[in-house]
């Protein structure tokens, strides 16, 4: 990508959200491709807050080259555990924990979606301890609904 198509104003915010984050056991972070092709989101990444908010630009998961979403499918950055094999409408990155585990499950915090410029490009803030385990801070429907509570399904279509 361009550096001028990088920023706030990337297009990709729009095609690539944050779609689901569990962080009670086996953490992860899920994105959705909003569009009807395959994504390419080599260089983009995942990172957890700081204190204040702002993203933590040190721990950045970087989307390796060659990282596709494909179609209407998912991305699952996961922090615990093994990746299972991708799919037609699944792929997943096997990550480092971000903060000493993965996203916070005591404490709000935001998630960033960081460009190939390391900029933050879209955000989402995950309530903390209001998600109980077993569950997550999910849309539904997948890719445009509301953020709530959901029935943990990484790589799949969410459920309250």
């Amino acid at each position: 990508l361009a550096a001028a198509s990088c920023g706030p104003n990337d297009p990709m915010a729009t095609k690539l959200v944050f779609n689901e984050i569990g962080a009670t056991g086996n953490d992860f972070v899920e994105l959705y491709n909003t569009t009807d092709a395959p994504l390419d989101v080599s260089g983009y990444g995942a990172t957890d807050s700081r204190d204040d908010g702002l993203p933590r630009l040190g721990r950045t998961v970087k989307f390796p080259a060659g990282t596709t979403v494909p179609a209407r499918g998912y991305l699952v950055v996961l922090f615990e555990g093994d990746c299972p094999a991708a799919s037609a409408t699944y792929v997943c990155i096997q990550a480092p924990p971000l903060n000493g585990g993965g996203v916070s499950s005591s404490h709000p915090e935001n998630v960033h979606l960081i460009d190939p410029d390391d900029q933050a490009i879209s955000s989402v803030r995950f309530p903390g301890a209001a998600v109980t385990r077993g569950w997550t801070w999910g849309r539904v429907p997948d890719g445009t609904g509301d953020f709530g509570v959901t029935r943990r399904s990484p790589g799949s279509p969410n459920a309250r």
